[in-house]
């Protein structure tokens, strides 16, 4: 009768292939898939200050009187495109926040915000956390100065810039933001 030491010497080692082992290709694929999310996470964060509003700002003379610049105000119509008229200062920004969904074709476009209302930069695309998907749902932001006083619309659109106006007797299907604002 064999014992049992006797039989495992006898068995015949398994040759080892070239190429990585099992363990080092799961690594791989657990690495692959963790840089694929990275972008996706990227997107669920808010949109990050540029260089440039870090940029050293002037002081003021001394014995100066500093005004106070009241902070940005963010503006989100109600679905029905309408907003609570706006009361603000020269100097003052305000930011504009519109949802829609990039993956459709359609884009927010402001109507002709000028004289009173100047852009303060490029509108920024924003994913909120829960909709992080390519595609999927996005906050179109316009950062705007209040440039002079006076009376006037903030008007948007909601629409494929290449469709300049609906055909007659066609639905008009665009959506319109219209926002009333006093500058003082």
């Amino acid at each position: 009768m064999p014992s049992r030491l006797s039989s495992r010497k006898t068995r015949s080692r398994v040759e080892r292939r070239p190429g990585p082992s099992r363990s080092q290709l799961a690594r791989g694929i657990v690495a692959g898939c963790l840089a694929g999310l990275l972008p996706a996470f990227a997107w669920a964060q808010p949109a990050t200050p540029t260089q440039e509003n870090f940029a050293p700002q002037p002081s003021p003379a001394p014995g100066a009187a500093i005004a106070a610049t009241p902070p940005p105000a963010t503006v989100t119509p109600e679905p029905d495109g309408s907003c609570a008229p706006l009361d603000l200062s020269v100097g003052q920004v305000i930011v504009l926040a519109l949802p829609g969904n990039a993956g459709t074709g359609y884009r927010w476009v402001l109507v002709d915000p000028k004289p009173l209302l100047e852009p303060d930069g490029e509108p920024v695309e924003v994913a909120p956390a829960q909709a992080a998907a390519i595609g999927g749902a996005r906050l179109t932001q316009w950062r705007l100065r209040a440039a002079q006083p006076g009376e006037g619309a903030l008007r948007a659109e909601y629409r494929r810039p290449w469709e300049q106006g609906a055909a007659p007797g066609a639905v008009d299907d665009v959506k319109r933001v219209e926002c009333r604002f006093t500058v003082r």
